[in-house]
């Protein structure tokens, strides 16, 4: 049975603009301790997306490499191994020719609602490695969001609260994106508050990940650029992929508030 969409959680322009970019990744290997055998080296490929093609890559790197597809997450991750002693120059160079749409997502409260099937989210629900959904997250997020129903307005609680009591300081940081160290200490780097947030809105049943990805724009007059985001999800009247959920980026660790969208992971 089926029947007319209340609300459209998505308007995009009917023009879009696609551009093209030309995109240089560089990076070296470290000096490896005394004794070791080889180094493997993984570095994550800019994929295909329903809003980006990439029309060309080229690889130079120091020895013999491949490049395989992450079953788990959907990445393409580009793998190299060296043998020690390493290469006098252990560089690596990936560029690539993108042709990208932007998107611009409108997010609106009285389009999404709790989730239905949460079996689809099981890996966005759950605890990881240094992400925590315990008694202790839970309670902080069940007091964060008070009593709002809504799922989007939950997810804005969270995300207001935890850009008001963490300070960005990667001095200080976990080094593993921790929660407990964001709970302990209230500081860290993107990481450890982007563990806070996805925790907590785990927490309450929201999915959520981490993603990460390439600004391919400058940031507007008077912000910083951000590249990394939290992102949640929330299901809504107009199916967006499987089960009818859509993921929305937003990124807690930017001081300016910046959204920033990535497909990636």
């Amino acid at each position: 049975m089926s029947g007319p969409l209340i609300c459209s959680p998505e308007a995009e322009s009917p023009v879009r603009l696609i551009k093209r970019y030309e995109i240089d990744d560089r990076f070296t290997v470290a000096p490896i301790r005394a004794g070791a055998d080889a180094v493997d080296i993984w570095c994550p490929i800019i994929p295909d997306t329903p809003y980006q093609r990439v029309l060309g890559i080229a690889v130079e790197a120091p020895g013999p490499w491949t490049v395989n597809h992450d079953a788990d997450h959907g990445n393409l991750i580009l793998h190299a191994r060296l043998r020690c002693p390493l290469p006098a120059d252990p560089a690596f160079q990936v560029r690539y020719a993108v042709e990208r749409r932007p998107v611009t997502h409108m997010l609106d409260p009285a389009c999404v609602r709790p989730l239905e099937t949460p079996s689809l989210f099981l890996r966005s629900l759950g605890a990881e490695q240094f992400v925590d959904v315990n008694d202790t997250t839970r309670q902080l997020a069940r007091r964060v969001i008070g009593g709002e129903t809504n799922v989007l307005d939950q997810a804005h609680r969270i995300y207001d609260h935890v850009g008001g009591t963490m300070t960005y300081n990667a001095e200080k940081q976990s080094w593993k994106g921790s929660t407990e160290h964001a709970l302990a200490c209230s500081t860290g780097n993107c990481n450890d508050i982007h563990a806070l947030f996805i925790s907590l809105c785990r927490s309450v049943g929201i999915p959520a990940r981490l993603l990460l990805g390439q600004a391919f724009e400058p940031p507007a007059p008077g912000q910083k650029p951000a590249n990394s985001a939290g992102i949640i999800a929330g299901q809504s009247s107009s199916p967006q992929g499987s089960g009818g959920y859509r993921w929305t980026p937003r990124a807690p660790a930017s001081t300016e508030r910046v959204i920033c969208l990535a497909i990636w992971r």
